[in-house]
């Protein structure tokens, strides 16, 4: 005889089991837990069951075990009581007030399913105020998930987090993420402003305003006076001299994750003007290159009329000038380096002959005789073969 199956309603089964732990808590209990100056009274099987710091508690012939007691540091109180509440009575107990030292504890006594539960509620609860606390106890906590997601947060909110003290004590790495995420839509000349910064090479600012690429809605207002070194007590970083050389050396690292054949041509004059650039190969080198390739294909306007400045831009050089030479009379490039090599054939022509004379005037010196039957041979010579 075949019976309908049957379905389980497992929430209502859970619901029941929680009803019987909340009302049987203080019954048969087998350990105790010293938390602080309080005593939670506890039983191994739930305790092992939820946790894996008791499991291995439990597994081992420590005194602990002997004992059916244990002590726990780095946790208060409430919290336990708190994590107790949630293993006995299946309570939502999750707030923005306790969820990092919630999210500490669960992870200290290797409560996986309170790890994940913690972990949700941080991401959705990432807000200025707290962000960067998040992320440094992601980071300590080892969660990759929480870490992207304040990542991505900063990403969205790069902005106010530029003029905050938060903003020089990001590492190369996270710098790196954020300026390469496909939600970052600031235009390039506020990028390497930012990069600048970072640097420490940011003794030249340019006035820009850091626009989004999206809409007129999504433009923020202008950072220029927020690059600046804040004044502020709390908001100056300090940094020593070796991490200020330790970052500079990243620049031309920073500035090839950007894209910087869309940078103005101020931008770009700014960039090579720039003593720190001008002083890291890499750097400098991706900026002549991308000089060079805007003036080869064709965009040879004075940077005068960018930058207000008595320079003009040729072939990925910066020199004054008293005028701006216009672009249909420069030469075209084929004609540059015809003349170019023309140029190389009469240097080495001119310096054979003085080789040359040198060499004669160093025989005529040694052999004088020598020289005399020579240049009585090479006149009579000249006679033969010249008619009279």
């Amino acid at each position: 005889m075949s019976y309908p199956e049957h379905k389980v309603d497992n929430i209502h089964v859970a619901t029941e089991v929680f009803k019987c732990f909340e009302k049987h808590k203080d019954n048969f209990t087998d350990f105790t837990v010293n938390v602080g100056d309080t005593k939670f009274n506890c039983h191994k099987f739930v305790l092992s069951s939820c946790s894996g710091f008791f499991e291995a508690l439990m597994r081992t012939d420590m005194r602990e075990k002997s004992e059916s007691s244990c002590t726990i540091e780095g946790i208060s109180p409430e919290i336990f009581g708190l994590i107790l509440d949630v293993i006995y009575k299946g309570s939502e107990v999750l707030d923005e007030e306790n969820m990092l030292e919630m999210w500490h504890a669960s992870n200290q006594l290797q409560i996986k399913f309170l790890v994940v539960d913690c972990e949700n509620v941080v991401k959705e609860r990432i807000n200025l105020q707290n962000y960067w606390e998040i992320f440094t106890d992601a980071k300590l906590l080892d969660s990759i998930d929480v870490t992207t997601r304040v990542k991505e947060f900063m990403v969205n909110n790069f902005s106010e987090i530029l003029e905050s003290n938060v903003f020089m004590q990001l590492s190369l790495d996270d710098l790196k993420f954020i300026l390469n995420h496909n939600n970052f839509l600031f235009e390039t000349d506020f990028s390497v402003q930012s990069v600048l910064k970072w640097t420490c090479s940011d003794d030249s600012y340019l006035a820009a305003t850091p626009k989004k690429c999206l809409s007129s809605t999504d433009m923020v207002k202008t950072i220029f006076d927020r690059l600046k070194p804040s004044r502020s007590a709390v908001d100056v970083v300090t940094l020593d001299q070796d991490n200020i050389t330790l970052r500079r050396s990243h620049l031309g690292e920073l500035l090839t994750v950007l894209p910087l054949q869309d940078t103005t041509n101020a931008c770009l004059a700014k960039l090579m003007n720039n003593r720190f650039v001008l002083s890291n190969f890499d750097a400098a080198t991706l900026v002549n290159q991308i000089a060079a390739t805007r003036f080869d294909a064709g965009e040879t306007k004075s940077f005068n009329e960018k930058t207000n400045e008595n320079q003009t831009f040729t072939n990925g050089f910066i020199f004054n000038s008293d005028s701006t030479q216009s672009t249909e009379n420069k030469p075209s490039k084929t004609t540059r380096d015809r003349v170019g090599r023309y140029c190389l054939y009469g240097a080495v022509l001119v310096m054979a002959c003085m080789v040359a004379i040198v060499i004669y005037m160093i025989i005529t010196s040694v052999f004088p005789t020598s020289c005399v039957f020579l240049q009585r041979s090479a006149v009579e010579y000249s006679q033969k073969i010249i008619p009279q």
